[in-house]
């Protein structure tokens, strides 16, 4: 049974940003002398917790609004229980898998959160982070914050709602120890809130890969370059877009090396010979979830031709990419199986077995895969699409 659960409210939408704390993003190496608290990072929805004696409602940064869910309901018990009259908190919402209980990747979890069932609800999760006003008074300093988050329940227990887990970093090899947890259970990053520091450290990821194509436009979307890696030698899969991390200086640099390699232009859409390989840092992979169609288009690349479309794989794309900022321009990396392998995507080693390769819907063909899980034989019945091929 579909329930709706979310509204667009009349009056003004709640700025979430106004109390997001804006926290400069550290590499794990710049916090050798990090002394505080460190909380967990989740990779979901941020909303704003709206309690005004009689009903929670948890609303986004686009007006979007929801109550009266299990979650939901379970947080006002607490606040009750905690004789709060008014409240407004930072929370974000995520979901779990059904099967194990583990943290759902993000576009998977936004599907559950945004579209659930009633059968659904007690996989929809909600971490609170941050109290911003308690009976309409306003709760500074972190000492005070981590007061009233110890009165709600552990991360890692059977309640819906709960605190961050928490480490207590007292030298470099407990931040290490930390981060290493936040890695091997793939999650987002740290909160880290010290007397003299607040900052955030995220679980970022490096990959290689090849500019294929560009889309034009005046927006940061409008301007985004797709990106490929390349499994076997002339065949190319599209892994994603990507349009920021770049400078001015170095977006007419990237622009003028792309200028000489064009193939083709269909319309907004740009073609370009695979030789200009960048390194782009990204968090996670948006992977296709269970019973969900492949999305990653495999091309077959040649001079004479340009690239064909040969099917689809469910490699999945690269989440938030952006352009490495110490070394974005592997000049010292060629164009070959070996330097834009799959496997520089950790994703692609967890999920070696689910990943295959299926023709393009348009065709219906069957397609035959090598011991490296996908590609086409010689004297495959596949009928390459043609034409343009809308990123």
């Amino acid at each position: 049974m579909q329930q709706k659960l979310w509204g667009s409210k009349s009056r003004q939408a709640i700025e979430v940003g106004e109390h997001k704390p804006a926290l400069p993003r550290l590499q794990l190496e710049q916090l050798r002398g990090y002394r505080g608290q460190a909380l967990l990072k989740l990779d979901c929805e941020f909303e704003m917790g709206d309690w005004d004696g009689k009903r929670l409602t948890i609303e986004n940064r686009y007006g979007r609004w929801r109550w009266n869910f299990q979650a939901s309901r379970q947080f006002e018990a607490i606040l009750r229980r905690m004789r709060i009259r008014q409240a407004r908190v930072l929370l974000e919402l995520y979901a779990v898998d059904r099967k194990d209980g583990k943290l759902l990747p993000f576009n998977q979890a936004m599907g559950v959160i945004k579209k659930s069932t009633l059968e659904d609800e007690n996989r929809i999760k909600m971490m609170v982070f941050s109290w911003c006003e308690i009976n309409n008074k306003e709760v500074k300093g972190f000492a005070d914050q981590w007061k009233l988050l110890k009165k709600l329940p552990n991360y890692g227990s059977d309640s819906l709602v709960h605190r961050p887990k928490s480490w207590r970093i007292k030298n470099y090899g407990d931040l290490k120890r930390a981060m290493k947890w936040v890695v091997a259970n793939e999650m987002e990053g740290l909160v880290l809130r010290g007397k003299h520091l607040d900052a955030k450290v995220k679980d970022e990821s490096e990959v290689d890969v090849v500019v294929i194509g560009r889309r034009m436009g005046r927006t940061v979307r409008g301007r985004s370059y797709l990106v490929a890696l390349m499994p076997e030698k002339d065949t190319f899969v599209e892994v994603g877009h990507f349009g920021t991390g770049l400078t001015w200086i170095q977006e007419r640099y990237l622009n003028g090396r792309l200028a000489p390699l064009k193939i083709r232009e269909d319309g907004l859409h740009v073609w370009y010979e695979p030789k200009v390989i960048l390194k782009l840092v990204y968090r996670g992979i948006l992977s296709p979830a269970e019973g969900e169609a492949a999305n990653n288009r495999v091309y077959r690349y040649s001079r004479k031709d340009g690239y064909e479309e040969i099917g689809l794989m469910n490699l999945g794309h690269l989440r938030m990419p952006g352009l490495d900022s110490k070394n974005p321009f592997r000049t010292d990396k060629g164009v070959t199986p070996k330097d834009l392998r799959l496997n520089q995507l950790k994703e692609y080693n967890r999920r070696l077995g689910e990943i295959r390769v299926s023709p393009s819907p348009s065709r219906g063909q069957r397609s035959n895969r090598n011991n490296q899980g996908w590609s086409t034989e010689p004297g495959d019945d596949h009928e390459p699409r043609q034409g343009r091929l809308p990123f």
